[in-house]
């Protein structure tokens, strides 16, 4: 659909009587903006569907990373999630309920909304040469690309292994 070959294009659409030579040529002439602007254009198509063969899933985004930077070695783990704790009473009939020491319930420990706070998601590994190759730069580099396909509220952070 997008491969047209513009020289046969203007071949067959010129009329029989024009379709000299140096007709031919000025009209090749006066395209080549038009096969410059084509060229560009099927550079952007290929890239914009490499870009579409990704998305912010673990599976995809490790083989982004592992294809970007040339090596089978990176892997995602994710964090382990916390488990909140909800305290009610025994009449609102919600399971966890605080009870006295002589009911003997099993213990729960409370704690407060800052200790519960995820700080990330997940965690990109990476091999130690790689991360010292790519130093700063490349590791921010690393991170514009990992945020453009990441899950929006995601938090990730980059480790060496």
């Amino acid at each position: 659909m997008f491969n047209v070959d513009l020289d046969i294009l203007i071949r067959q659409n010129i009329a029989s009587c024009l379709n000299k030579d140096r007709f031919f040529a000025m009209l090749k002439c006066f395209i080549t903006p038009i096969k410059v602007l084509y060229a560009d254009f099927q550079n952007f198509r290929i890239d914009a569907n490499k870009r579409l063969d990704y998305t912010g899933q673990v599976i995809y985004l490790e083989k982004l990373l592992n294809d970007k930077y040339a090596v089978n070695t990176i892997f995602i783990e994710d964090v382990a999630d916390v488990e909140y704790t909800y305290i009610s009473t025994k009449a609102e009939g919600y399971p966890l309920y605080l009870s006295n020491l002589a009911e003997n319930a099993d213990a729960v420990y409370l704690s407060n909304a800052a200790e519960l706070v995820v700080q990330y998601h997940f965690i990109v590994k990476i091999p130690l040469a790689l991360y010292n190759n790519l130093g700063a730069a490349g590791l921010d580099r690393m991170r514009a690309l990992i945020n453009q396909y990441r899950i929006a509220g995601k938090q990730f952070l980059i480790q060496s292994i």
